[in-house]
C-alpha cells in the first residue's frame, strides 16, 4: 500500500517560489494512486514555539487551510507527527472499501510538504527510528527559511537517509543529485 504523507502543506507555509502550488498540483493528480494523508500544524498558546521562538502563527489553522485533495487529515501541534498513531490509523484505513486488497504491514510512505528543515525532517527521523519504509520526495519538499534554501536541506536528507531520498532532476546549486530508479510516476 502506498501512502502519500503530506506534511503541513497549508496556506501559512506558502512560499514565494511557486513550490506550494507545484506540490498541490502533484497531489491532486495522484489521489487515485495513493492513500493521501495530510497533516495540518496547529500552534497553541504557551507552546514551545511561542515561548522559545516567539512565534504565534498557525493558532487558528485547520482543514479549511488545506487546498489539496486528501483522504485523511491529521492535526499535529509539534514538529513531528506521531508515527505510532499514523501506523495504527493507516492499518484501519487499509481495510476500508477504497483500498480493499491492501496489506497494512506492507505500507510504503512517500513524504512531501513543508517545512523541509523542521516538520518534514522531524517526521522522517521518527519514521527512520521506528524502521518504517519511506521515501522523501525531494522535488516536492521545500522550506520557507530565508537563511538557507531547500537544496541545503536536501543535502542533509541525503546524508541522513541515503537512498530514501528520491529526486527526479538535479537542482541548481545542488551538486550531483541521485537518480531515482523507483521514482513514482509523473514527478
Amino acid at each position: 500500500m502506498k501512502v502519500l504523507l503530506v506534511i503541513d502543506l497549508q496556506e501559512q507555509f506558502r512560499d514565494s517560489d511557486g513550490r506550494y502550488e507545484k506540490c498541490i498540483d502533484f497531489i491532486n493528480s495522484h489521489t487515485n494512486e495513493y492513500l493521501v494523508v495530510g497533516t495540518v500544524f496547529r500552534n497553541r498558546k504557551g507552546s514551545m514555539f511561542t515561548k522559545h521562538l516567539g512565534w504565534d502563527g498557525c493558532m487558528d489553522t485547520g482543514a479549511g487551510d488545506i487546498r489539496y485533495n486528501y483522504h485523511h487529515l491529521l492535526e499535529k501541534t509539534g514538529y513531528a507527527l506521531s508515527t505510532v498513531y499514523l501506523e495504527k490509523a493507516v492499518a484501519v484505513w487499509a481495510k476500508s472499501a477504497r483500498f480493499p486488497n491492501n496489506d497494512a504491514s506492507k505500507v510504503e510512505y512517500y513524504i512531501m510538504g513543508c517545512d523541509a528543515d523542521a516538520c518534514v525532517l522531524a517526521t522522517a527521523f521518527k519514521m527512520w527510528d521506528r524502521g518504517m519504509r519511506f521515501k522523501l520526495l525531494a522535488d516536492h519538499i521545500y522550506t520557507t527559511a530565508e537563511e538557507y534554501g531547500t537544496e541545503d536541506v536536501i543535502k542533509i536528507y541525503r546524508r541522513n537517509f541515503g537512498n530514501c531520498v528520491i529526486q527526479k532532476k538535479n537542482r541548481r546549486n545542488h551538486g550531483k543529485g541521485r537518480s531515482a530508479r523507483n521514482h513514482i510516476k509523473s514527478t
